[in-house]
């Protein structure tokens, strides 16, 4: 059986739980903003939650294809639908 591959991509693309939505609203302003990706503590501030529950929310979006990230590297989340030498969104 052959698969769509753009079918593949909005399937792996699940929509994020209210909270990650607001968590990935402020990476992409962020990003819009600074051209690099906020801290954990940075976006902590930005959403009021404890660093516990960002930390959850970002892997939630990492695990549902909406950011990828670096392990252990300050400001490596990347906005799957931005460029990731610039940070520019992707058209």
């Amino acid at each position: 059986m052959i698969v769509n591959a753009d079918a593949r991509k909005i399937e792996e693309k699940i929509a994020p739980t209210p909270a990650q939505s607001r968590c990935l609203a402020v990476i992409r302003e962020y990003v819009e903003r600074n051209s690099c990706a906020p801290t954990f503590e940075e976006i902590c501030g930005f959403t009021g939650l404890a660093m516990g529950t960002v930390a959850k929310h970002i892997d939630g979006l990492e695990a549902r294809g909406w950011i990828s990230r670096t392990p252990r590297r300050m400001r490596s989340i990347v906005l799957t639908d931005h460029c990731p030498a610039c940070g520019r969104p992707l058209k």
